[in-house]
């Protein structure tokens, strides 16, 4: 525009020259140059602007993300809330739990949809053994509940992760594999092997576990009560009642599957005479040491039980005449044979044992539907007369009921 303008004037300053025509040029040059610093100031504050609303639209942009973010961590910490107070609602169906069993099966029933993993092990330990060993494991997968019998160790590296967990005593994560140890009056009573869990599930599994271990202790204590109302306080071994239930048990199905079973009445010979002798006191602990001399000559699947003062008697599945009659005679003599220590006396005892065979001394036997309490009596009876008649016979033998 300057450049045109002062053409323009010199092209008129050379047709006209005079001093109005110089005026003029310089009129319009003025104008020129004003108008030019007038459009620099407009630009100028133009970018400023402009700069001022690229700032304010990062800002804005930064702003937007960081509220974007919030809003993500509100949804997850919802989520997770939510889930939290699924387990919350969960944790009231534990409360009637009252068995590892039941516990697998709230696992499976409650935990499982809520909380998902592929798979969900209860490895429960006996502390009374040092060092603990497996009492049992339950197994939790899609397919159901189950106990694993054997309940054996996982084995290879699985068996590592649990044995590390079992010295650290702390949880342990690698990928989708979790561990939690319950610890217990400051052992460790329950491992939790937990396969195909998802990251953001952590803190759910910890707050899974934290209700387990008290869940724990609360089956621990009803099996003591349950086990102080079902053993003997003296002698470990069953009381009559449950002794019963466990023979009536026992012979349904031995019914069922078409097996024997022998009954074995086990009686102290004079024992009256031994209390009086040493006292009642000796008598208790005799008692005792006579207990565990029957447990270490009997399975675990053998059912003992007191059945009076200083009687036993004993249900042995699956056993024929001879098995019973050698089983009979092994106790008998490590019995007989047996040191009992009584605070400072040594002393010894014989015992009087009476047999009886299922179904080989009952006639028609093998049917016993709503009578089997009848037929349970039936056993204990002629278990009971052989005993008697060993007892006639000079006491410390077995005797069969067949042989009256």
């Amino acid at each position: 525009a300057a450049f045109l303008t002062f053409g323009i004037y010199f092209f008129y300053f050379v047709r006209h020259p005079s001093f109005e025509a110089i005026v003029f040029g310089l009129e319009n040059l003025l104008f020129v140059y004003a108008f030019s610093l007038y459009r620099r100031r407009g630009f100028s504050k133009f970018r400023l602007e402009a700069e001022h609303c690229q700032k304010a639209l990062t800002e804005f942009q930064k702003l937007k993300e960081k509220h974007q973010s919030r809003l993500e961590s509100l949804h997850h910490l919802e989520k997770q809330v939510a889930g939290l107070l699924n387990l919350f609602e969960i944790a009231r169906d534990f409360n009637d739990c009252l068995s590892f069993e039941a516990l697998a099966r709230i696992l499976y029933e409650r935990v499982m949809p809520q909380l998902p993993f592929r798979r969900f092990r209860l490895i429960v330990l006996d502390k009374n053994i040092s060092p603990p060993q497996v009492q049992k494991i339950y197994s939790v997968a899609s397919g159901g509940f189950e106990e694993l019998i054997p309940p054996d160790m996982p084995s290879g590296s699985e068996r590592d992760l649990v044995e590390d967990v079992l010295q650290t005593k702390r949880m342990f994560q690698e990928g989708e594999i979790l561990l939690f140890p319950l610890i217990v009056d400051r052992e460790i009573d329950v491992v939790l092997f937990i396969e195909g869990t998802q990251v953001d599930d952590l803190t759910k599994f910890e707050v899974l576990a934290a209700y387990m271990t008290l869940q724990v202790r609360k089956i621990r204590l009803y099996e003591t009560v349950k086990e102080l109302a079902i053993r003997d306080g003296l002698t470990g071994v069953f009381v009559r009642r449950h002794f019963l239930e466990r023979f009536e048990e026992e012979l349904k199905r031995s019914t069922k599957y078409n097996l024997s079973l022998a009954v074995l009445m086990l009686d102290i010979d004079h024992f009256k005479r031994y209390n009086d002798a040493y006292g009642h006191l000796a008598g208790d602990a005799t008692l005792k040491q006579a207990a565990s001399v029957l447990k270490e000559n009997l399975r675990k699947v053998d059912i003992v039980g007191r059945y009076g003062g200083e009687e036993f008697a004993i249900v042995i599945p699956e056993t024929h005449r001879s098995e019973a009659v050698e089983v009979a005679e092994r106790i008998r003599s490590s019995l007989a044979r047996h040191n009992f220590k009584v605070y400072n006396d040594h002393t010894r005892v014989t015992v009087s044992i009476g047999i009886a065979l299922f179904p080989e001394h009952l006639q028609n036997s093998l049917s016993l539907g709503p009578e089997v309490s009848e037929t349970v009596n039936q056993l204990i009876q002629m278990a009971d007369k052989a005993l008697y008649q060993a007892k006639e016979e000079g006491r410390n033998r077995v005797v069969l009921f067949t042989d009256l």
